[in-house]
């Protein structure tokens, strides 16, 4: 029963972690990032490897890196590398969107992205 058990837990782990994988996370993903000021497109350039995200943002022809990338489940959570300052991502999942929090400072920014064609 225990080795049911553990198989059982083992494979559910497996799944959730590769979730993001079975979605297609890996590629360009595009959304309208609106602080008050009528908005910016923003592009998101995801390569989930397991839990590791690694990738980078374009925004207004300048590009930023993504550093200390995970994938948990249906969940991304990295941050961006923006002149110096350290701006923590939250994402989730969805089955044709993700939807991010961008922490400005204390200040949460929501995006939806869209799989880039």
């Amino acid at each position: 029963m225990r080795k049911k058990l553990l198989f059982a837990l083992l494979v559910m782990g497996f799944a959730a972690a590769s979730f993001a994988a079975v979605l297609g996370i890996t590629g360009k993903w595009k959304g309208n990032l609106d602080m008050g000021d009528g908005g910016h497109e923003i592009t998101y350039t995801f390569n989930a490897d397991g839990e590791k995200l690694t990738g980078s943002v374009d925004a207004e022809g300048t590009t930023y890196n993504i550093t200390n990338g995970k994938v948990k489940g249906d969940s991304l959570l990295f941050n961006v590398d923006y002149n110096g300052q350290s701006i923590p991502n939250a994402a989730k999942c969805y089955a044709d969107s993700i939807g991010l929090n961008i922490d400005v400072n204390g200040q949460i920014f929501h995006v939806q992205l869209k799989h880039a064609q």
